[in-house]
């Protein structure tokens, strides 16, 4: 290596292209399989709060037609906002919270009709 190829003025460059590469994983990341898990989450712990409505399966059909709304919701969020650390806590929490409550309702603890 030359000295020509360490010089400060390609530092910088490099360190860019290595954070650009990361917030693409990151986005990816959080546009793709995270977005989708936490979309498939919410739909899971819809019918624990949406009323069943007259028919007894509004709880059951809503869900499964907002779905694709929850994730592009999501998705165009990780792909618009410039703050990972934002978009990252907003999809972790809606995930969190349905997962909490799935869990919850699984072991007995909570949502007793």
């Amino acid at each position: 290596m030359s000295v020509d190829e360490l010089s400060p003025d390609t530092a910088p460059v490099d360190a860019q292209k290595r954070g650009s590469r990361w917030r693409t994983a990151a986005i990816v990341l959080l546009a793709g399989p995270l977005a989708i898990i936490s979309a498939t989450l919410v739909m899971m712990a819809m019918p624990l709060w949406y009323p069943p409505g007259p028919a007894k399966i509004d709880n059951i059909v809503v869900p499964l037609l907002i779905f694709p709304l929850i994730w592009a919701v999501l998705f165009f969020h990780a792909l618009l906002d410039q703050r990972l650390l934002r978009v990252t806590a907003v999809t972790l929490a809606v995930g969190g919270v349905s997962a909490l409550m799935i869990t919850l309702k699984m072991l007995g603890m909570a949502f007793q009709a």
